[in-house]
């Protein structure tokens, strides 16, 4: 019950108190209440609710005030201090309670217990060691955790990243577990209040679009996302008992509510603003004055959205309801503009997806969906038939059909490049149309009711596909062992680039370049299929990069020898004794006759 006394009395630390303190001795009368009363609580304790208010209320206040209570604001400076030290536990190892966080609410109250612990700290090593390794790590991330509220956003994924190794070395030096879920706890929360402070609330509804977007990108990719993506590797997977032997995360992995439900405000709020956008592009300014378009955003500007917990989700939900109702009238109209200005007159599937991606804020919208439903499906019917045909082409080419459409016996060949790696290029092109239609109808037209049967169709057609260039795959790697073995010519491919740069043919007299034209297609094979996510084969990767390397040289050459080949009908009579000793000088290098050195593929420097 509620009790009253004019005395203070010692209480256990779960009562809460509030304080009525008159500032004088006069009378106090209704007219002077506010000015004669003083009102203040007590939580948990009187040292922490002192230091708490003196923190956040006094001290920011006193410091405003610039150099007039400097020797006063330094004192309570120190005070504060040493109140959030014992508060924390103090910096004596004796009486230090590991498992006591009361005292710490943010993320430099945790590396305070550390510092102090192993800078001032007397007594057994047990606590003194660990204290000194974990302040060694926390001092790497201390100032970018107090200077928080200054950093930009694009500065907190750094940030995050450093604090990620951080936490790790400090946990594997046994870490104490409720220690580090508080630590996570209120390091999220600092994250969280970053995020809804950087943007203002009137600012998030009235601020210029792409802007706002960018804001909210970051603060969903490089803040909200990275951190809980951290939160699950280190609970859930880096120190479990497996990875972590020496101190494994025990129970379930780490959590935080607030920020699962920061993130789903955000992508909302973003949904919102995108949706507006459209709308703005698509109404003549005329339709956005008579339709009140500009005020469509009001509900929302009476309360911050950012603050998404438990206790302001039925404030939002009444502003989104009342936004719904501002929207029905709009919507009716958007929905006619969309028919009559943009689908009626886009008949090409294709186009009429990237329409669809282009108003997608829109059409997301359930009435604007609805009223567009019957477009939905011819569209979604348009994409059906698509598949259809992609799925025919590649029966007919790869042999899956018996009655082979005309032209289309089999995939389409490229140039310089094996029957294996063509089919795989093919098959590649596609599949990854397929996947763009699926995913676009996925995304676009996901709550039709056939959706799910053209998904599947989809699906049997990737797999299908999936499994022809695996095929396909094998085929090029046996190809190619066989080719290592034995070229046409009899020489292992291997062995191109071990022999002579040139050589004279004795019977024809023409200069031949040992450079393989099929080690040429494989050097472009084998990029073309590392390109796209094939694992090539150690033995020909080797002869592919030993070819690549003198690749150059070879098409040189090659001009070289085509030139030598065919100077006799290209150069004129009175210029040929010009040449004869250049000539023959060029053939004694290519014979390796008298002094001249033997130039082969393995002599680079020679080449050059």
């Amino acid at each position: 019950g509620i009790q009253v006394s004019t005395a203070i009395k010692m209480v256990n630390g779960d009562t809460r108190e509030v304080h009525f303190v008159k500032s004088g001795n006069s009378e106090v009368r209704a007219e002077t209440l506010f000015s004669q009363v003083i009102v203040s609580t007590l939580r948990n304790s009187t040292l922490s609710s002192l230091q708490q208010v003196l923190k956040h209320v006094h001290l920011p206040i006193l410091n405003a005030g610039g150099k007039e209570h400097g020797e006063l604001l330094n004192r309570l400076l120190q005070l504060e201090a040493d109140l959030s030290a014992t508060v924390r536990g103090g910096s004596r190892v004796d009486k230090f309670n590991e498992k006591d966080v009361h005292g710490v609410l943010s993320p430099s109250d945790e590396f305070e217990v550390w510092y102090d612990l192993a800078t001032k700290s007397r007594g057994p090593d047990s606590v003194g060691s660990r204290a000194k390794a974990y302040n060694k790590e926390f001092g790497k991330i201390s100032d970018k955790w107090a200077e928080l509220d200054k950093l930009e956003l694009a500065a907190v994924p750094d940030l995050i990243s450093d604090t990620n190794y951080t936490l790790d070395g400090v946990w594997r030096a046994k870490f104490a577990q409720v220690r580090m879920v508080n630590l996570l706890r209120v390091m999220t929360g600092a994250l969280i209040r970053k995020v809804q402070n950087s943007i203002d609330p009137v600012e998030l509804w009235e601020g210029a679009f792409n802007d706002v977007k960018m804001r909210l990108r970051e603060s969903l990719d490089k803040i909200c996302g990275p951190w809980q993506q951290m939160l699950v590797e280190l609970t859930q997977n880096l120190w479990t008992r497996s990875q972590c032997p020496e101190n494994p995360w025990e129970g379930k992995p780490f959590t935080d509510d607030t920020l699962e439900n920061l993130k789903v405000r955000l992508e909302e709020v973003l949904n919102l603003r995108t949706q507006h956008d459209e709308l703005l592009r698509l109404l003549s300014v005329e339709e956005q004055q008579r339709l009140s378009v500009e005020s469509s955003f009001d509900p929302f500007k009476k309360i911050n959205a950012l603050q998404a917990n438990v206790f302001t989700q039925s404030a939002w939900q009444s502003s989104r309801d009342q936004y719904e109702k501002n929207m029905e009238p709009i919507e009716r109209e958007i929905s006619q503009t969309l028919r009559k200005e943009i689908f009626a007159e886009s008949g090409n599937p294709a186009q009429l997806l990237r329409e669809f991606q282009r108003w997608h804020g829109l059409l997301s919208r359930k009435r604007i969906g609805e009223e567009l439903l019957s477009e939905r499906e011819a569209l979604l019917a348009e994409l059906s038939n698509q598949i259809k045909q992609m799925r025919d082409e590649f029966d007919s080419r790869t042999g899956l059909k018996y009655d082979v459409m005309p032209g289309m016996d089999k995939p389409l060949q490229g140039r310089n490049m094996s029957e294996h790696v063509n089919g795989i290029l093919w098959v590649r092109q596609l599949s990854s149309k397929v996947k763009r239609n699926q995913t676009a109808a996925s995304r676009l037209l996901g709550d039709l009711r056939s959706i799910n049967s053209f998904l599947e169709t989809c699906e049997d057609a990737l797999k299908q596909m999936k499994d022809f260039e695996n095929e396909q795959f094998d085929a090029w790697k046996e190809r190619m062992d066989e080719d290592l073995e034995n070229d046409d010519d009899g020489v292992p491919l291997a062995l191109k680039l071990d022999g002579r740069l040139m050589e004279l043919d004795k019977e024809s007299g023409l200069l031949k370049v040992n450079y393989s034209e099929k080690l040429v297609s494989l050097i472009k094979e084998v990029r073309q299929l590392s390109e796209i996510g094939f694992t090539i084969p150690s033995n020909v990767k080797r002869v592919a990069d030993n070819g690549n390397k003198f690749y150059r040289e070879g098409v040189i050459l090659k001009q070289v020898a085509h030139f030598y080949n065919t100077m006799d009908s290209k150069i004129v009579a009175s210029q040929k004794l010009i040449l004869v000793d250049s000539a023959m000088a060029f053939e004694k290098i290519v014979l390796g006759e008298g002094n001249s050195i033997k130039i082969t593929w393995n002599n680079p420097v020679e080449l050059q």
